[in-house]
């Protein structure tokens, strides 16, 4: 866990982190809300996703990826299809503004059927099947206009009227070129870069949220794939970064607090790690369900690095770490009183210091923009 206010030092100390695991054969997961990883990325020959649009790849909502049970073996197709529906049901309450819930029960059974056209059902298993196996929101559309309306009453007819509307966006309207198509997202490199920056300067939490669920459950997708790799040999080791996490918060949609909540409890099993870094601990901690989460995510990293913070700032970290470590009076006043570059390291009960972060010129040269890495 990373917490620091702007300008104390947290990205510059995040991208020597990044470039340290990287050279050490680290896959890198950077989710990057202000473009700030780019040139590192590119001068590392990355990969980088702008998750606002599909062009540099699409996630197709009704992509079935593996799942896995507690004991880290994949779960039967059954459960595996199941947990799909569950998560196409949480994106349709996110994306479907204003529908019914009558509205949402009618697409998710069309959902069901749109399968099932496809030859899909909770006894396949999916897990070796290409992307244009899945079907699309064009299909789903497809299911609700075949069906034989002669005979339906009218508050029926005027959910499938709603439902078609709906659906609509999806295919010809505002949202058709994010998610109606087969998912071509590639991540073949060792430091991918999901650039969430245009996504968030829209300033439509409802495509943000809804996005975030799908790249979310990608990027869990490919810690699955890492673990399965080295069930059979390899020695694959992944962390995924998040910058400003405190941007991805959302009190009514905890979509990301929920995935970086996850992650800080599974993903040490799966041979990997999860650091988030924040400025403000305070939008982690906005009601009950939140703080009881962000306490959690704090209890379960194993080191901390903070900052210079704020006194209010200071508060909100006392606060969170209630259940946890806290702070003396001397060790708070180092955190207040921080120069650009410090920061105060804990990494148990007993070992707290003050460290200064550096960094040779081949690294800082790999941050420019101007430089290109061998």
């Amino acid at each position: 866990m990373i917490i620091g206010k702007s300008g104390s030092g947290k990205s510059f100390f995040l991208k020597n982190l990044i470039l340290n695991e990287w050279a050490n054969g680290t896959r890198m997961i950077v989710l990057d809300p202000e473009a700030e990883y780019l040139a590192l990325t590119r001068n590392l020959q990355g990969n980088i996703i702008d998750v606002g649009n599909a062009k540099e790849g699409r996630i197709n909502p009704f992509h079935i990826y593996k799942v896995l049970t507690e004991d880290g073996t994949s779960a039967d197709p059954m459960i595996t299809f199941n947990t799909h529906l569950k998560m196409l049901e949480s994106f349709f309450k996110i994306v479907l503004v204003g529908a019914s819930s009558d509205v949402i029960e009618l697409i998710n059974n069309l959902v069901v059927e749109t399968y099932d056209r496809k030859g899909i059902n909770e006894m396949t298993d999916c897990s070796n099947m290409k992307a244009e196996d899945f079907p699309l929101f064009s299909d789903l559309l497809e299911t609700l206009e075949m069906k034989d309306k002669s005979n339906l009453d009218d508050l029926t007819l005027r959910d499938m009227r709603s439902a078609e509307l709906y659906l609509q966006k999806f295919v010809k309207g505002r949202y058709s070129d994010i998610w109606n198509g087969p998912s071509t997202l590639e991540t073949n490199a060792n430091i991918i870069d999901f650039n969430f920056q245009a996504l968030f300067a829209n300033k439509n939490n409802v495509v943000a949220n809804s996005q975030m669920l799908l790249v979310f459950r990608f990027i869990e997708q490919e810690v699955i794939n890492a673990r399965e790799l080295n069930k059979n040999g390899k020695n694959l080791r992944t962390m995924i970064v998040c910058d400003e996490a405190h941007v991805f918060i959302d009190a009514k949609f905890p979509i990301a607090l929920d995935f970086f909540y996850s992650m800080s409890k599974r993903i040490r099993k799966y041979g990997g790690s999860f650091i988030p870094a924040t400025q403000n601990i305070a939008d982690w901690n906005a009601n009950e369900e939140l703080r009881s989460k962000t306490s959690a995510i704090i209890k379960n990293s194993q080191y901390t690095f903070i900052f210079k913070l704020s006194a209010p700032d200071m508060k909100d970290v006392l606060d969170v770490y209630k259940t946890g470590d806290s702070f003396n009076e001397e060790e708070q006043r180092m955190i207040i009183s921080a120069v650009t570059g410090q920061a105060f390291f804990v990494g148990s009960t007993e070992l707290k210091m003050s460290v200064n972060i550096t960094s040779g010129a081949l690294a800082r040269s790999l941050f420019d923009e101007n430089k290109k890495g061998g």
